[in-house]
């Protein structure tokens, strides 16, 4: 079996089950603008993609309203979502394993640092 020295990882829906959070915010991010976001569809394309994009190019939003719907969804994720997420079952066996192998672990995802930091802790 091949030995790698180094994992990346990808945060949302890779190690973690991150859609009620997501898509809660999403929801209440689109609030103030009128847009009410529903099903499982609608709402699964904001998995992924930076919200930037995804408000300007599913929503309609302008680029300043899209920076305000950003403000907004954070704050949301940041006081309620950040620490409900849960972590897949394989991510809780890779950090038992990990303390037995000699690889180094990281994930980039493409949020602030703050939500970052928060999710090094739980797999690094």
């Amino acid at each position: 079996m091949k030995k790698y020295k180094f994992i990346f990882w990808d945060m949302d829906g890779t190690l973690a089950n991150t859609y009620e959070g997501v898509t809660n915010c999403v929801k209440y991010a689109m609030e103030p603008y009128g847009i009410h976001l529903e099903g499982e569809e609608e709402l699964r394309k904001f998995i992924g993609p930076p919200l930037r994009f995804s408000f300007t190019t599913y929503c309609g939003l302008s680029e300043e309203e899209a920076e305000k719907a950003i403000v907004r969804y954070r704050e949301r994720y940041r006081s309620e979502y950040m620490s409900v997420n849960y972590l897949k079952a394989y991510v809780r066996q890779f950090r038992l394993s990990k303390k037995q192998d000699t690889f180094r672990s990281s994930h980039h995802p493409s949020r602030r640092h703050s939500a970052a930091r928060c999710w090094k802790n739980l797999i690094c």
